[in-house]
C-alpha cells in the first residue's frame, strides 16, 4: 500500500499473513499520519529515553481492525509488517528500527530484517495496532538483555495456556539460550533460539493457541512467542556485527 502524506513523506506498507480470511484494506484498518517526534504521549511510551523518533520521518502506522461485529478478520500464526520508505537513509550499523504498541501500551521493539536502498524494516508478531520507525542508541547487548527478559516473562506468563509438555521443552531451549548468551557464545544462541521458534511451530493449536481473530478469543500466543523470539535473533546478529566493527 503507497501512502503519501505531508511533508513529502512517503511510505510503503506491506502486511503479509502465513493464513488469513476476510483480509481487505477495510477490514485490516490500515492507515498512517504524521506526528511530533517531541509528542510525549508517544516517546513517554518507548523503552528508554534514548530512544527518538526521527524528525525526517515522524509517522505512526495504525493497523486497527473494526470492532466486533463489524469483520470476521482473522490469521494464523505470525503477521509480517515491512515498512519502506525513501525519507530514512539506509546505512549498515543503523539503529533505526520497529516499534510497535497494542491498545496504548508501551512500544517495543519488533524489529525482524533491515535492508538496504531506501530505508527498510520488517517486523513480526501475533497481534497489532500501533506501529513507527524510532531511533535506538542502545547497547547492542542491553538491547539483547531487554529481549530475552520480555521473551521470558512472556512464556511464563502463558505457562498455563500451554501444554505441560511442550512448555517444558520451550523452556529447556530458552533456558539454554540465555545461558549461552550469558557466556557469549552468541552463534550456539542463535542456535538454541532457532530451535525454540521450530518447537513451537511444530506445536499444534491445541499445545500452544496460534490464532487471532477480530472477533474475540484466546491470546495468539504462538505468534506473540515467535515474533518476540524473531526479534530476539535479529538483536543477537547485531551484536555479532556491532564486535566486529569496533
Amino acid at each position: 500500500l503507497p501512502v503519501s502524506l505531508p511533508g513529502a513523506l512517503t511510505l510503503d506498507i506491506t502486511l503479509e499473513f502465513e493464513a488469513v480470511t476476510d483480509l481487505t484494506l477495510v477490514n485490516a484498518g490500515l492507515s498512517a499520519a504524521v506526528v511530533s517526534p517531541l509528542d510525549a504521549g508517544l516517546v513517554g511510551r518507548l523503552p528508554d529515553s534514548v530512544i527518538s523518533i526521527p524528525a525526517e520521518f515522524p509517522v505512526l502506522v495504525l493497523v486497527e481492525p473494526p470492532g466486533v461485529g463489524l469483520t470476521t478478520l482473522a490469521f494464523d500464526g505470525i503477521y509480517t509488517l515491512t515498512l519502506l520508505t525513501p525519507n530514512l537513509p539506509y546505512y549498515p550499523g543503523t539503529r533505526l528500527r520497529m516499534f510497535t504498541a497494542h491498545d496504548g501500551g508501551d512500544f517495543e521493539d519488533i524489529t525482524r530484517e533491515t535492508s538496504k536502498g531506501s530505508y527498510r524494516v520488517r517486523g513480526s508478531g501475533g497481534e497489532f495496532s500501533e506501529f513507527l520507525i524510532a531511533l535506538d542508541t542502545r547497547h547492542p547487548e542491553a538491547i539483547v538483555d531487554a529481549k530475552l527478559t520480555v521473551l521470558q516473562a512472556l512464556l511464563t506468563g502463558y505457562s498455563g495456556a500451554i501444554d505441560a509438555t511442550v512448555f517444558a521443552s520451550l523452556q529447556s531451549l530458552l533456558d539454554s539460550a540465555d545461558t549461552l548468551w550469558q557466556k557469549r557464545n552468541v552463534n550456539t544462541a542463535i542456535a538454541e533460539l532457532d530451535n525454540f521458534t521450530a518447537a513451537i511451530v511444530a506445536a499444534t493449536s491445541v499445545e500452544i493457541p496460534d490464532s487471532w481473530a477480530a472477533t474475540g478469543g484466546p491470546d495468539n500466543i504462538a505468534g506473540i512467542l515467535r515474533g518476540k523470539a524473531a526479534t530476539l535473533r535479529f538483536s543477537m546478529v547485531e551484536t555479532i556485527t556491532h564486535t566486529r566493527d569496533q
